[in-house]
């Protein structure tokens, strides 16, 4: 099984012009904790829920703090024939619960942790992984 098959492509991105507001204004309309920042059409970071509790309230910053002043730049990705052993180390190496998925270096879906767990087809190397995850 590999990244393609299971991954979401229905994937809420977000301008690094936009504000924290709007960001968080799209993560709470789709019920989501993570953006990912794309830039014509290529992912150039990540914002989580996380970012915007630690680096956006905590430093009291304005809602109007542009998403690229605040999101994480060191993207993880993955690519659709990426194996989903693979993806799990990946996302164990990182501690990452969601990993982009890339094709010729474009945003083509997110994977998660839950997609993976909700795949019917799993073999016990990848239940292992997912117990060690």
């Amino acid at each position: 099984m590999r990244a393609g098959d299971i991954m979401n492509r229905k994937v809420v991105t977000v301008s690094p012009h936009a504000s924290v507001r709007e960001a968080a204004r799209l993560m709470r309309e789709h019920n989501i904790g993570t953006l990912v920042v794309v830039d014509d059409g290529y992912p150039v970071g990540i914002i989580t829920e996380r970012d915007l509790a630690t680096r956006v309230v905590a430093l009291d910053l304005s809602g109007d703090t542009p998403v690229e002043d605040v999101m994480s730049t060191q993207l993880i990705t993955v690519s659709e024939s990426t194996s989903i052993e693979n993806v799990l180390d990946t996302m164990q190496k990182h501690g990452f619960r969601r990993l982009p998925v890339l094709k010729d270096g474009k945003l083509v879906g997110i994977l998660t942790l839950r997609d993976i767990l909700s795949a019917r087809k799993l073999d016990r190397q990848v239940l292992k992984k997912i117990i060690r995850v």
